[in-house]
């Protein structure tokens, strides 16, 4: 079995530099209508057709 590949670490993030402002721009980028069908999901009145869906 080869050996396993290291992982690679992950940076720390400081979230509450500059006032917060990663996390308004987080949820600044989320809020967008592209980002939040793909986070979230479509929502109760959208029906999944897999003919017409795009």
């Amino acid at each position: 079995m080869p050996p396993k590949k290291a992982k690679a670490v992950l940076p720390s993030i400081a979230w509450d530099a500059d006032d917060n402002a990663l996390v308004w721009q987080l949820i600044a980028e989320i809020t967008k209508p592209a980002n939040l069908k793909v986070l979230c999901g479509k929502t109760k009145h959208e029906v999944s057709n897999p003919f017409t869906d795009k």
